[in-house]
C-alpha cells in the first residue's frame, strides 16, 4: 500500500492506494459515520457517491461492550452498516470528534457510548476487529483530548507500539492478516518521544504489515523508509482552509466532520477549487449559504451555480428554505446529498491542481478570495438523542406525548404506594442516613457540646460528658431554661450518635461511582475529592480534609480516584486535579477545582479550606480547635473567641 507519488514544493502529493479491489486516489475523503451510517443518507444514496471510504468509530456501537448487538449479531462489519460489497471501511476506537475522557490504561481506554463511558480493552477491540473484519483499521491507542502531561508521554507511546504488535500478531493468527491492512496511530508528541516508534518500524518483522500512519493532529518529521507509507489525519477541521494547509504538510487522507456540520445547521458548502477569479468589488466569497436565511425565501436558483448534484438539479432555494421551515427531514437529506458532491468535486480539484504544479499558489488565492469561516446559522439542526452528541442548536421537543394514562383512581393509588414501597426498599439497600429535622435553636451551647461530644475521645464515655454538662447547668437557676437545653442537648446527642454510625467523621474511599451516587442521594451534606493517586496536591487535600471530616460530624467527607469515575468526571467536566464538589441536598453546590481558590499556594492553612466549606453550606459552622474547655454560656463563648480571627458568620 506504499505511495508512489508526484508532489508539490510544498509538500502535498497526488497518488493512488489500492484498498482490497477498489484503487483510492488521494488527496481523497473518508466520510465519518454515526453509529454505523451516514447522517441524513440511506445506504442506496450512498452507494450513487464515489465515496473513498466510509469511516466508522466502534465507541458508537459498544453501548454494552461485549454484549453489544454489532458483536453478537453475525455478519462483518458491511452488514451492520448496510455498505455496499465494494465501499471499503475504516474501524477506529473513537469517533472523528470524541468528547473528553479520563486517562488510559496499560491495558485499556475510556470511551463515551450512548449509555455512558466505559472501559475498552485492547482484547474486546481486537475481538471486534477479528469479526467485523473491516478493510481498514486503527489499532487501539491512547489519544488525550488535553494535552499529555511529561509523565503520561511515554506511556502514550509504549502504548501504541505494544497495542499494535498484539493487533498484528492476532491478525497473523487467522485469514484476515491479508485483507484487513492496519495504519498504524502516531501520537501527537515532539519527535524525541517517538524514538521507540522508529524503532519498532526497523526492527520487528511486523512492521511490514503496517499499511500506512494516522495522525490525531500535527504531522511529525519522518524517517526516509516512512515517507512513503500513506498518510492520514483524524483531526478537527474548522474550515477547508485547514485542509488545503494539512494536505501542504503531506496528508494523504482527510476524515472531516464539516460535511455533517454544516448540513445540521442548514448551511449548503458553495465553495470550490481551485478558486473562482477574484471579485471585481474585492469582497470575500461566502464558503457557504444559510439556507435559513430570509433573502432565499424567493430565491429560484439551485444552491450553487452549475453545480449537476441531484439536489442542485431538481430543487431550488427557495424550497429548501420551506422544508428546514417546516421542520421537514428531507431538507437535511437535500443539502447533505448537496454538501457530499460538493465535497468530491473539491478534492477532485485538489489533486488536479496538484498534478498541474500550481497547488501552492491554488492554496495562496483561496485564502485571499474566500472567507475564514462559515455564516452563521439562524435556526435549528434535527433533533439529536445521547449525551454523546453535541446537542447544541438543535431542535427542542415540540411534541407532546402521544399516550395517556388509562388507570383508575384505585389503580393510581396502588402504583403510587408501591412505588412509595420501592423507594423505602432502596433506602434500606444502601443505608440511607435521613437525619431528623431538629429545631434551630441558634443556640452555641447546644453547638459547642454537640462538637465536644462528637470529638470526644474513645476513652471517655458518654456519662462523664454529662456530667461535666450538669455541673455547669447546675449554677444557672432557672429551672425551666435548664431543663430546655437538657433536652435540646439529648436531640443533638442523638443527632451525632447517629452520624457516627452511619459512617460521618471518617474520610473514607468509595471505588466506584455508585457509591458516590449513593451518599450524595443518603446523606444531606456530602464532601467528594477527586484524586489521582500520583499527584502530590491531591495528597494535600486528603490531609485537610481529613482533619475537617474527624470534626465535622454533620457532613459525609469521601474520596474516589478520578480513574474509577469516568462517567462523572465527563459529566462533571473535571479537567484538573484535585477536584472537590460540594452537595447539599444531593445538588452541587460548588467546585474547588485546583489550588486557585485557596491561595494558589501547597501550604495553605485547613481553616481556609474549612471557611471555603462554610460559604457552599457544605459545613454548618466553623469548629473551635478546643471546644472541651469552652463555657455552656454564651457570653464566655464570645470572649474566649479569638480577636484575630479572619472567619466570622
Amino acid at each position: 500500500m506504499a505511495i508512489s507519488s508526484l508532489s508539490s514544493p510544498s509538500g502535498a502529493r497526488v497518488s493512488s492506494v489500492t484498498v482490497k479491489n477498489k484503487v483510492l486516489k488521494t488527496p481523497c475523503f473518508f466520510l465519518p459515520t454515526s453509529r454505523g451510517t451516514v447522517p441524513h443518507l440511506t445506504p442506496d444514496n450512498v452507494e450513487e457517491f464515489d465515496i473513498p471510504a466510509l469511516y466508522v468509530g466502534l465507541e458508537d456501537c459498544l453501548d454494552r461492550l461485549e454484549a453489544s448487538p454489532i458483536l453478537t449479531n453475525e455478519g462483518t462489519i458491511k452488514k451492520w452498516i448496510a455498505a455496499p460489497s465494494v465501499q471499503p471501511t475504516l474501524l477506529a476506537p473513537r469517533r472523528t470528534s470524541p468528547l473528553p475522557s479520563v486517562s488510559a490504561g496499560q491495558s485499556h481506554i475510556n470511551i463515551v457510548t450512548a449509555s455512558g463511558a466505559k472501559k475498552l480493552t485492547n482484547d474486546l477491540y481486537i475481538k471486534a476487529v477479528l469479526k467485523l473484519c473491516p478493510e481498514l483499521v486503527i489499532p487501539l491507542n491512547d489519544t488525550p483530548t488535553s494535552p499529555p502531561g511529561v509523565k503520561r508521554k511515554p506511556k502514550i507511546v509504549e502504548r501504541s507500539v505494544n497495542w499494535t504488535t498484539e493487533l498484528l500478531l492476532a491478525l497473523k493468527a487467522t485469514d484476515a492478516f491479508n485483507t484487513t491492512k492496519v495504519f498504524f496511530p502516531v501520537p501527537d508528541l515532539d519527535t524525541q518521544y517517538l524514538t521507540p516508534i522508529f524503532q519498532f518500524f526497523q526492527e520487528n518483522q511486523l512492521a511490514n504489515n503496517i499499511a500506512g500512519l494516522a495522525f490525531s493532529n500535527n504531522v511529525n518529521p519522518l524517517p526516509a523508509d516512512l515517507v512513503g507509507l500513506p498518510r492520514l489525519s483524524i483531526q478537527k477541521f474548522e474550515s477547508p482552509l485547514e485542509i488545503l494547509k494539512c494536505i501542504q504538510r503531506g496528508i494523504d487522507i482527510i476524515v472531516p466532520d464539516m460535511i455533517t456540520q454544516a448540513t445540521d445547521a442548514g448551511v449548503a458548502l458553495t465553495f470550490s477549487f481551485p478558486p473562482p477569479s477574484k471579485d471585481v468589488l474585492n469582497s470575500k466569497i461566502e464558503l457557504g449559504l444559510d439556507m435559513w436565511d430570509e433573502r432565499f425565501a424567493t430565491d429560484m436558483e439551485p444552491l450553487q451555480s452549475g453545480c449537476v448534484c441531484k439536489t442542485c438539479r431538481r430543487y431550488k432555494r427557495a424550497y429548501v428554505r420551506h422544508l428546514l421551515q417546516a421542520r421537514e427531514l428531507v431538507a437535511w437529506i437535500l443539502l447533505q446529498l448537496h454538501n457530499v458532491y460538493a465535497f468530491t468535486a473539491f478534492f477532485q480539484g485538489i489533486r488536479a491542481s496538484i498534478q498541474e504544479g500550481n497547488f501552492d499558489e491554488d492554496v495562496r488565492k483561496f485564502e485571499e478570495i474566500y472567507m475564514t469561516s462559515f455564516p452563521a446559522s439562524h435556526g435549528f439542526g434535527p433533533r439529536k438523542r445521547g449525551y454523546q452528541m453535541d446537542l447544541t442548536n438543535v431542535q427542542p421537543v415540540e411534541n407532546k406525548p402521544a399516550w395517556i394514562s388509562m388507570k383508575s383512581p384505585l389503580e393510581k393509588e396502588i402504583a403510587n404506594e408501591y412505588e412509595a414501597l420501592k423507594v423505602t426498599e432502596r433506602k434500606e439497600d444502601t443505608q440511607d442516613y435521613n437525619e431528623p429535622e431538629l429545631h434551630n435553636s441558634n443556640d452555641p451551647t447546644v453547638d459547642l457540646y454537640a462538637d465536644t461530644y462528637a470529638t470526644q475521645a474513645a476513652t471517655e464515655s458518654d456519662s462523664e460528658l454529662e456530667d461535666a454538662l450538669f455541673s455547669q447547668l447546675d449554677e444557672f437557676d432557672d429551672t425551666a431554661y435548664r431543663e430546655q437545653r437538657l433536652e435540646m442537648l439529648k436531640k443533638e446527642f442523638a443527632r451525632v450518635e447517629a452520624a457516627k454510625e452511619k459512617g460521618h467523621m471518617q474520610f473514607l474511599t468509595v471505588e466506584n461511582e455508585r457509591e458516590v451516587m449513593d451518599f450524595t442521594l443518603s446523606s444531606k451534606k456530602v464532601v467528594i475529592h477527586f484524586y489521582h493517586p500520583d499527584f502530590i496536591r491531591c495528597k494535600i487535600i486528603d490531609s485537610h480534609l481529613e482533619k475537617i471530616a474527624k470534626v465535622h460530624w454533620e457532613t459525609k467527607f469521601i474520596r474516589i480516584e478520578a480513574a474509577n469515575a469516568p462517567f462523572l468526571v465527563v459529566k462533571l467536566g473535571l479537567k484538573v486535579l484535585p477536584a472537590v464538589l460540594c452537595y447539599v441536598n444531593s445538588q452541587l453546590v460548588d467546585k474547588i477545582i485546583g489550588f486557585a481558590d485557596l491561595g494558589n499556594k501547597d501550604d495553605f492553612e485547613t481553616s481556609l479550606l474549612e471557611f471555603r466549606l462554610l460559604k457552599s453550606s457544605a459545613i454548618d459552622r466553623l469548629k473551635e480547635e478546643s471546644s472541651s474547655n469552652k463555657s455552656i454560656y454564651h457570653d464566655e463563648l464570645q470572649n474566649n473567641q479569638s480577636d484575630d480571627s479572619d472567619f466570622f458568620e
